[in-house]
């Protein structure tokens, strides 16, 4: 065979290896294995989240009954079983999670060694392609017997150049295939480690949901005329901040201004605990608030130990510190435009009232643990923070910037 008809066919045949890869069986049983494992888990999440649904159903159809001691116990109970059913969805997703991050690493694998292979096939491809052409290109027209043959190596010249560009064609679309796996494994991490602090907080919620039956039962002695009474002094118990807010505002709005001590503004509210204590367990309005039968939770529930410093965050004069049987030991800060904040479940009390706070200040300490002095209607160490527009409970992550 002439030299040049030998190097197209050393050319062809290493084109001819552009096939994708061939791997072990062993690693091929392995992936679905970890596919089966996957799809497992998935159901059995599906099966998890119908369950919370019916019990988020039952929840709702005890809260259409009348009030009572026994309703709200069975309201307690229904959305301690819901948690509990949160954690095992939270710990299946973050099972099948891991597992597809080590199909990722699996997939991300292959991909790379595929690539390898075709960028080695491609370059000993373009090596011989290159020899070909120093031969020159005129013996293609020149050095034939025939137009049989001449013909004939010209249709094989586009195989060759047809298989070239599919070889080329692949190494690109592996390329792009594994700049995707890549990003794939950057965002379920990023999931893991969302899912994983979505878990912790769950673990507070059970603790806190929990406590809430025993803490209701201590209340009220397990006796209906005790459970109404405790709605009821809970009833006046918000009224009466309502209208102190409303009484109060007026005159220290006037004073601040006057004063200018509140000239840095309360336009954006500072976080008021130490920045590492951001977990909230329960959120304004949230549905999922234990006692949420006998009131909304008009607040954020923010975990933190006992005796973590509370500060003020902005400026304003204390309204009042006092003791009530949901709050426990609470305060209100009132601040300029209508705007109140407050603090309940305290261990202590470091200003008094009709002292001017400025925005940092420490004003209390944390409390709230399960049979603590002070803890009121509490569920486990926590603050809860509130702000009021006008005297009406607003969800304070409208105004507070979390860390």
């Amino acid at each position: 065979m002439k030299p040049l008809a030998l190097a197209f066919v050393l050319l062809f045949t290493t084109l001819a290896l552009v096939r994708g890869p061939v791997f072990a069986q062993t690693e091929g049983d392995e992936i679905q294995t970890i596919n089966r494992t996957i799809k497992e888990k998935k159901d059995a999440l599906g099966d998890v989240n119908s369950r919370i649904g019916n019990l988020e159903k039952e929840v709702d159809r005890l809260r259409k009954r009348a009030r009572s001691l026994e309703t709200e116990v069975a309201i307690i109970e229904n959305r301690t079983a819901k948690v509990e059913l949160d954690i095992e969805a939270t710990n299946l997703q973050l099972s099948a999670l891991m597992d597809e991050l080590q199909l990722l690493d699996r997939e991300l694998d292959m991909l790379t060694r595929e690539l390898e292979e075709q960028r080695s096939v491609l370059k000993t491809a373009l090596k011989e392609l290159y020899a070909a052409d120093e031969r020159s290109s005129l013996f293609l027209v020149f050095g034939t017997d025939s137009f049989s043959e001449f013909f004939e190596r010209v249709r094989f010249f586009e195989r060759v150049n047809s298989r070239l560009n599919a070889a080329i064609e692949r190494t690109a679309e592996l390329q792009a295939a594994l700049q995707d796996e890549r990003r794939g494994k950057e965002e379920k991490l990023a999931s893991v480690q969302e899912l994983s602090s979505d878990l912790e907080t769950q673990q507070l919620q059970l603790t806190f949901q929990q406590n809430a039956k025993a803490v209701l039962v201590s209340q009220t002695r397990e006796s209906q005329d005790e459970y109404q009474a405790l709605v009821d002094e809970l009833l006046a118990e918000q009224s009466f901040i309502q209208n102190q807010i409303v009484a109060l505002q007026e005159d220290i709005d006037r004073r601040l201004k006057e004063s200018d001590e509140g000239g840095e503004g309360t336009a954006v509210f500072s976080w008021p605990l130490d920045r590492n204590n951001n977990r909230l367990t329960a959120l304004f309005h949230d549905p999922d608030y234990p006692f949420r039968n006998l009131f909304e939770h008009s607040g954020l529930d923010i975990a933190a130990p006992v005796g973590s410093e509370v500060r003020s965050p902005a400026p304003g004069y204390v309204a009042w510190t006092r003791v009530g049987r949901l709050y426990g030991n609470y305060m209100m800060v009132i601040h300029e435009g209508g705007v109140a904040t407050l603090y309940a479940h305290l261990s202590s009390f470091s200003v008094a009232a009709d002292e001017f706070v400025s925005r940092g200040e420490v004003i209390a300490r944390t409390g709230g643990c399960r049979g603590c002095q002070g803890a009121g209607l509490s569920t486990g160490a926590h603050l809860h923070f509130e702000v009021r527009k006008n005297g009406i409970p607003a969800d304070p992550l409208q105004y507070v910037i979390r860390p």
